[in-house]
C-alpha cells in the first residue's frame, strides 16, 4: 500500500514538473525615462500576460510572454505560485498589451481571452494592468468562454489611479507570401 502511494506521489509531481508554462521571454529595455507596469487579475489562477513594445507596421502585434500570476499554490497545480508581475516598458512609445486566462480541471472551469491593449505611457510613470472579470455565472465561476476585459491605469504618487486611455491596434503591414 505505502509503495502504491509514493509511486502515485511521484508521478504526480513528475507530471507537474513537466507541463510547467515557459519562461517569459519578454525583456526589459535600459533607459533612464522607462515607465514601470505592475500586472493583476481577477482571477486566482493562470492569468498570461504578453507585451508588444515594437508595434512597427514589420512586427504585427508580435507580443513576447512577461508571465503569468496564481495566486494559488498547491502540488496539484503545474506551475508555482506567483503573486506578482513587475516590468518596465519605454515611454513615450506605443506599448501593446495582451491576457489570457485558462483553466480546465473537474472542480474549476475558466477561460477569458480579452482584446490587447495599446496605450503610450509616459516618463517614470507607474501603471497597472489588470485582468477584469465582468460576468460571472454557475455560482461565481466563470464559465469557458465568458467576458472579461483588459484596464490600465496610472498610479499616482499620492495612491490614487487614474485609468488610461488605450488607442487603436496600430496598423501591421500585410505579410507577403514567399513564392
Amino acid at each position: 500500500m505505502f509503495h502504491r502511494i509514493a509511486l502515485t506521489s511521484a508521478l504526480i509531481f513528475l507530471c507537474a514538473a513537466c507541463n510547467t508554462t515557459p519562461p517569459p521571454n519578454y525583456k526589459n529595455p535600459i533607459a533612464p525615462d522607462n515607465a514601470k507596469v505592475s500586472f493583476e487579475s481577477d482571477f486566482e489562477l493562470h492569468t498570461h500576460f504578453y507585451v508588444n513594445t515594437d508595434n512597427t507596421p514589420q512586427s504585427c502585434g508580435k507580443f513576447e510572454r512577461a508571465g503569468y500570476l496564481l495566486k494559488r499554490d498547491s502540488i496539484l497545480l503545474y506551475d508555482k505560485a506567483n503573486y506578482e508581475i513587475k516590468i518596465e516598458v519605454p515611454s513615450n512609445k506605443v506599448v501593446g498589451i495582451s491576457a489570457s486566462h485558462y483553466f480546465d480541471d473537474p472542480t474549476y472551469r475558466s477561460s477569458c481571452f480579452p482584446k490587447p491593449v495599446f496605450f503610450t505611457p509616459e516618463a517614470n510613470a507607474n501603471y497597472i494592468v489588470k485582468v477584469n472579470l465582468i460576468r460571472t455565472d454557475r455560482g461565481g465561476r466563470l464559465p469557458l468562454g465568458g467576458q472579461c476585459y483588459v484596464s490600465v491605469a496610472n498610479l499616482k504618487t499620492d495612491g490614487s489611479y487614474v485609468n488610461v486611455k488605450t488607442n487603436a491596434k496600430p496598423p501591421c503591414k500585410e505579410q507577403e507570401i514567399e513564392k
